[in-house]
């Protein structure tokens, strides 16, 4: 039995918990990454160390069996634990089968593009309008960024776009100067007067309708109308909604925490931003003792603008 299956087995040789490291902004990565503290056999999550490998990586196996290269400073700050096979715990996996993605109908999963560190991503054979069949992977189809074997690309090189309209844009014809790309470039005259040059792919896609014009004129339309409630340099709108981001672990804006050398050292950090400046209002103990250090500053430093720009507002109509 080798060293991998042994380890991977029995999962006793060099277990240890996985480390502590405190807060990023304290602590940088190249820190981090001199830190020799692993050894052959230690443990983390799911991945055990099996041999060092160049650049300050570690070759690990894991529990599924599978061996990925990680590099030390994600194996001590505790960001890869598994070769890839648990990010999808606990989600149904999906079936793309009989789907279609711009030209390509998916026939049915494909073998796993391994990667050189050994990261697993999904594949799926597609067959084309055209009639060729080929490997995409799982991202490029949910991302939109293959819709076609290659017959697209050919079919927009020989395209002819000259008098086509995109939006407010009117192809004149072809560009003086042409990338060595291939990619097809055109001269193309706004509404607004401006002309411009966009490639084939940049025009057939959609992505854009104007020389720039029409994303000013929005732009100029939300700030005459002042969708954004933006007073004396504070989002007012945000504040009142109290919207709490994604990465929060208090459930308070404002508050987060940031992790010490054991649960005990762990610390609450609270801020306030206001007026284009974050205000910091101290390190705390307790998560109660910060989120009354929060409250008490929205009280002094939004409260008043809410208030004054409801009165301006007021005046205004």
């Amino acid at each position: 039995m080798t060293l991998a299956q042994n380890i991977s087995k029995t999962g006793e040789m060099g277990k240890v918990d996985s480390p502590r490291i405190i807060c990023k902004n304290r602590i940088s990565n190249s820190d981090i990454r001199s830190y020799k503290g692993i050894s052959i056999g230690q443990r983390f999550g799911s991945l055990a160390v099996l041999a060092p490998e160049k650049g300050k990586n570690w070759r690990c196996v894991c529990d599924c069996g599978n061996e990925k290269v990680v590099p030390q400073y994600k194996l001590l700050g505790g960001q890869t634990k598994s070769c890839g096979c648990q990010k999808n715990a606990g989600h149904p996996t999906v079936d793309y089968t009989g789907q279609r993605f711009g030209r390509l109908l998916v026939l049915r999963e494909a073998e796993p593009h391994i990667g050189p560190t050994g990261d697993r991503r999904r594949q799926w054979l597609c067959r084309c309008d055209c009639g060729n069949e080929v490997t995409v992977l799982q991202t490029s189809l949910q991302k939109g960024a293959t819709t076609s074997c290659g017959c697209l690309q050919r079919v927009y090189k020989d395209a002819d776009l000259t008098g086509t309209h995109f939006g407010r844009l009117t192809v004149e014809g072809p560009a003086d100067d042409q990338p060595l790309s291939g990619n097809k470039c055109w001269r193309c005259r706004c509404e607004c007067g401006n002309t411009k040059e966009y490639t084939t792919t940049i025009l057939m896609s959609g992505r854009v309708s104007s020389c720039g014009c029409y994303q000013t004129e929005q732009r100029q339309q939300r700030m005459k109308d002042n969708v954004f409630e933006i007073y004396n340099g504070t989002n007012i709108s945000r504040i009142r909604k109290q919207t709490l981001q994604r990465n929060n672990s208090s459930g308070v804006r404002g508050v987060h925490k940031v992790l010490g050398p054991t649960p005990q050292d762990d610390r609450w950090i609270a801020m306030i931003g206001v007026q284009r400046k974050r205000i910091y209002l101290g390190c705390f103990h307790s998560l109660d003792d910060a989120v009354k250090a929060r409250r008490a500053a929205e009280e002094q430093y939004h409260m008043p603008l809410i208030e004054e720009y409801a009165s301006v507002d007021a005046a205004g109509k």
